[in-house]
């Protein structure tokens, strides 16, 4: 049994997300702590933990309202085709992050994050991006609506990552 709940800024959970970050992703967190901690202040922040009957931190998911001037954000509009960035972006939730511990996947910790994410977003549509070749988080996001805008996205790094897309609010046709 799981336990979720959302965390803002001032929450003691906070300090707890980079040491998973480094474990699930295995890369150093000092790069994370300061992209995280950013993150914390933009408009729309809203994050998720999962821990076990231990208190122990074995997921997170957290994500904000993505507005012009944020550097993903201008990534992001400099990749989408002309037609398809105020449809994507003009009211937009951007999944940053979500990470299970190794030892806690395929009990649906992810699923249920981000379904308790999602579940307080009022924005019209939601982009998040992940390696091309993660195919365990490609398969998870189509499961719950997400489809590919563009698969070759390169966000300062050598391999492509794919940016998918998910309508949260009935708008105008994609184009």
């Amino acid at each position: 049994m799981y336990n979720y709940q959302s965390f803002c800024n001032n929450d003691l959970v906070v300090e707890r997300i980079p040491p998973l970050y480094e474990l699930v992703w295995k890369k150093e967190e000092s790069n994370f702590i300061h992209q995280f901690y950013r993150h914390l202040t933009y408009p729309g922040f809203q994050g998720i933990v999962a821990t076990n009957e231990m208190q122990e931190l074995v997921g997170y998911a957290y994500g904000y309202i993505s507005t012009k001037g944020q550097y993903y954000h201008e990534l992001l509009r400099s990749t989408l085709e002309q037609d398809n960035q105020d449809f994507w972006l003009k009211d937009c939730f951007e999944l940053v992050e979500l990470g299970v511990h190794p030892l806690f996947r395929n009990q649906q910790i992810a699923s249920k994050l981000l379904d308790h994410l999602f579940s307080n977003v009022t924005n019209t549509t939601a982009l998040l991006t992940t390696q091309v070749d993660n195919t365990a988080a490609r398969n998870l996001y189509s499961k719950h609506g997400w489809q590919a805008v563009n698969q070759q996205f390169l966000p300062n790094t050598i391999a492509p990552y794919v940016i998918m897309g998910k309508v949260l609010k009935k708008t105008s046709t994609i184009k």
